[in-house]
């Protein structure tokens, strides 16, 4: 087997890969050819090209009468592989007839309660045109809709009484398995149940796998007054793809409240262009390549196509040299099939300065991405450098109501990053920026917009074991346990007295270029003796004394603090020790314990 196949075939030896840390050196791998573009050349006939989906024309009508060529999609007909179409993920939908409004006029599905609800429907891998028919002869219609994994593709499309709006978009689907019989090797949370949850209300959970991999069109439809006549499905004629890959601030995040640049990417684009996200949590360059996730994309990518390239964050632990290489690897391959790069730095962590200026955090890594996109001639979107106007602009006050954590942003936050790597777009004067949505508004990182302006409707997808500050004042989600990461530490505080907060002090050791911001505290308030606990908005730690306001909790009342690891920011496993005072040191504790690296990888 010679290297390319061996490569290909994802030998660790043929990468450069160790058993310990993972990269010994990607330059040593590549010396072992005669240079990348050899090793570009070569991948088509190694990877074969992913068949093209067989001919679609799908019609489904959802209002109280038949609709001739359409097939009716009743409330109860709930999805299944071989009914081939159906609700989804335990939604409920309400037929609004004719005689509802006015005798004889009207008719559309809705969700019950004016909640979200999904319709799926069966397909192979490719690239499809979704046609859709909103509004009714009666009452006004305002509905927005999303694909996949909570990808925007149309928002708030608003019809007066009498109107109809149709839109089209195009949805690219995709499985795991490769043309050569391989499959990417995928996270707990991709496919396995009981990982991810639709959070219809207290006591309704359902649990879902990924959607993005998976082999049907889901669509989400949500608003305050959605009504859907009509769903068209068929195959996309020359499609220009655009790839996204990189870690968690640009995929398609799974749940609430979190938020990546590139789930909203889709919604600025119309036809011929599909934006199909191949990004992934935790993921660093090197194992996006160790998973098979490149050679997945490349057995679809076409001439004419793009792949927008974006990491940083989880590569921290790499030789700078060994992180452009990968670039490299990455350019020259998508140039052997016809198809154009574009670098995309990551943007920063949430940190600003006492003066309330952006910091950089990410080391080395933007400006070596800088350095390659010159050296190849490549587009660079330069999201590093747009984030610290916009932060700035956020201000210090309203800035932790953009994020999650200190990675990674919101539905707000991720929304305006995904404005700003489309006006990267347009500066850099990409050829598929022609085919940008009739809306599109020039933008300005330094001049966002409103936080309490954004109202995007908040998925059912909702993760309740890991909180989140969400905008405009919008309630929190109160966590339980954790999805995808370990508690880390938990002490109970019993009070003989009403505290009015708590205070800590923290130490961690071989922490590497992680510091105490990245530990995060939730804090469990029980206001009253036996009851069920509540939970205020998480507190990151700070470094130096700092109060968790536990709020007002009467004599025999208690407050448990739970102790989780920010997601992504650990480089070294580490050792913390975190000390509690309340009322003036009546009452203390403390929790010890141990971060792995393995355990925070987002």
């Amino acid at each position: 087997m010679n290297t390319l196949a061996k490569f290909f075939g994802w030998s660790r030896r043929a990468l450069g890969l160790s058993a310990g840390l993972g990269l010994l050196t990607v330059a040593a791998w590549a010396q072992n050819t005669s240079n990348n573009n050899a090793v570009a050349g070569n991948v088509a006939a190694i990877l074969p090209t992913q068949a093209p989906a067989p001919p679609v024309d799908l019609k489904y009508s959802f209002g109280p009468q038949a609709v001739a060529g359409f097939t009716q999609v009743k409330p109860e007909e709930v999805y299944s592989a071989e009914r081939g179409y159906g609700y989804d993920l335990g939604s409920q939908v309400r037929l609004v007839s004719g005689g509802e409004a006015e005798a004889g006029r009207g008719g559309y599905t809705t969700g019950k309660n004016n909640k979200p609800f999904f319709f799926s429907a069966k397909l192979a891998p490719g690239v499809y045109a979704v046609t859709v028919k909103l509004g009714d002869a009666v009452v006004p219609s305002n509905t927005t809709i999303k694909s996949e994994t909570r990808r925007l593709m149309l928002e708030a499309v608003k019809t007066k009484a009498g109107e109809f709006a149709t839109r089209t978009f195009l949805v690219h689907i995709r499985v795991p398995q490769l043309p050569d019989g391989s499959v990417v090797k995928m996270k707990p949370r991709e496919n396995q149940a009981n990982q991810l949850f639709v959070q219809w209300d207290d006591k309704t959970q359902v649990s879902f796998m990924e959607l993005d991999w998976d082999d049907r069109l889901t669509l989400e439809f949500s608003g305050d007054a959605v009504a859907l006549d009509t769903v068209e499905i068929t195959n996309a004629e020359k499609p220009i793809t655009v790839y996204l890959i990189g870690d968690s601030t640009v995929t398609d995040q799974m749940m609430e409240p979190w938020g990546a640049w590139g789930m909203w990417l889709p919604r600025w684009f119309k036809p011929p262009v599909v934006v199909a996200n191949y990004a992934e949590s935790g993921e660093t360059t090197a194992s996006f390549v160790g998973e098979k996730r490149w050679p997945k994309l490349l057995s679809e990518i076409h001439p004419g196509d793009y792949v927008l390239m974006q990491f940083g964050i989880n590569d921290q632990r790499m030789q700078l040299a060994d992180f452009q290489q990968y670039f490299r690897l990455f350019i020259a391959d998508t140039r052997a099939h016809g198809a154009t790069p574009v670098l995309v730095t990551s943007q920063n962590l949430r940190k600003l300065d006492a003066d309330g200026k952006a910091v950089e955090t990410l080391g080395e890594f933007p400006q070596a991405m800088r350095d390659v996109a010159k050296e190849e001639n490549v587009a660079l979107i330069d999201l590093n450098a747009m984030s610290g106007p916009l932060y700035e602009a956020i201000g210090p006050e309203k800035l932790p109501q953009a994020f999650v954590d200190g990675t990674h942003q919101n539905d707000y936050g991720s929304y305006e990053l995904a404005k700003a790597v489309v006006n990267g777009i347009l500066l850099n004067k990409l050829p598929f920026g022609q085919y940008l949505v009739e809306d599109w508004k020039y933008y300005d990182p330094a001049h966002p917009d409103a936080m309490e302006a954004f109202n995007i409707p908040p998925d059912p997808q909702l993760d309740p074991k890991r909180p989140g500050v969400t905008p405009a004042g919008n309630t929190t989600r109160a966590p339980t346990a954790s999805t995808g990461a370990k508690l880390i530490g938990a002490v109970t505080f019993n009070f003989a007295t009403t505290p009015s907060s708590l205070t800590w002090e923290i130490t961690l050791k071989n922490a590497g270029t992680s510091d105490a911001n990245d530990v995060r505290i939730d804090s469990f308030v029980a206001a009253l003796p036996g009851q069920s606990p509540v939970a205020p908005p998480f507190t990151k730690l700070d470094p130096n004394k700092s109060p968790i306001l536990v709020g007002n909790i009467p004599p025999g009342g208690s407050a448990k603090v739970e102790v989780w690891p920010i997601f992504g920011n650990f480089s070294h496993d580490s050792k913390f020790t975190i000390t509690f005072s309340a009322n003036g040191g009546a009452v203390t504790g403390k929790i010890e314990g141990s971060v792995l690296v393995s355990d925070v990888r987002d």
